[in-house]
């Protein structure tokens, strides 16, 4: 749709030279997409994970050398493929996902606006994010370097205390507590404690009480799962396992080496 846009009006964008004119009728000989050749007349094009392996590879081509001034693409071209640009508009700051509209992260749209202007390629760039009025001062505060990082930590405290325990660093919950207070995870929670579900209460007796009901759930299923054991003669304190250094040492997701552990034991009880 865009793209059928900027067709309309692309004699009023930029003109093409006479180079650039050969070079795209010679693209559009040997693109397999009707639409694509069509568009490509005009120095515009698209580029998406639909198109076949040899379209996508001569558009991409086409771009770097210049003659495509125009390439209309999906967020996830600006992860895996190096195409730096003068100018990147990004159309709206939300996707459709699991039936309902959700905003990019800040991480890919730092990977998209990063394409613009890229040092080794061109002296300067510019980047259009185009989003709701609402949301207008969140990606300001992003451009200027303001917005703080955010700790991801809670959402995988299972895999790296399993890691812990598994090296010996980890022994006890005292001593997992001791750890999370050396974290990044621990700063941010005394400063946000809203964003990391703590009920914005920023007393410090309380966060830490919430942090070590924290540790404590993880430990025990991580118990439950058979990944780390109670040591016999001191139920406080922990020890890993075979299947807890197997984690450890394979870098796996909590949640894969539960199901891993209950195909084991569907073989094994069979």
């Amino acid at each position: 749709m865009a793209a059928a846009v900027l067709e309309k009006s692309v004699t009023t964008l930029f003109a093409l030279s006479d180079q650039q004119k050969a070079n795209l009728a010679q693209l559009a000989q040997h693109l397999h997409d009707t639409k694509l050749r069509k568009l490509t007349a005009h120095g515009i094009a698209y580029h998406h994970a639909g198109m076949s392996l040899s379209d996508r590879n001569q558009i991409e081509e086409s771009f770097r050398q210049g003659n495509l001034m125009v390439l209309l693409c999906t967020n996830t071209l600006a992860m895996g493929v190096n195409l730096p640009a003068r100018l990147v508009v990004i159309k709206s700051t939300e996707y459709y996902h699991l039936g309902k509209m959700m905003e990019y992260p800040e991480s890919t749209l730092l990977q998209m606006i990063g394409r613009a202007g890229r040092p080794q390629y061109d002296t300067k760039g510019v980047a259009v994010i185009l989003t709701h009025m609402r949301n207008v001062q969140k990606y300001e505060t992003l451009m200027n370097g303001t917005m703080p990082i955010e700790s991801h930590l809670h959402k995988h405290l299972a895999e790296h205390l399993n890691s812990e325990i598994a090296l010996g660093t980890i022994n006890n919950l005292e001593v997992a507590m001791h750890w999370m207070r050396s974290t990044y995870f621990y700063v941010r929670s005394l400063q946000n404690p809203a964003h990391y579900g703590l009920d914005g209460n920023l007393d410090k007796d309380f966060i830490e009480h919430k942090l070590e009901k924290m540790c404590s759930v993880q430990i025990q299923q991580l118990q439950n799962a058979g990944l780390i054991s109670r040591n016999p003669t001191n139920e406080l304190d922990v020890q890993t396992t075979s299947y807890g250094k197997l984690m450890a040492k394979y870098y796996l997701c909590f949640e894969t080496m539960k199901l891993f552990r209950q195909v084991l034991n569907f073989y094994t009880w069979r």
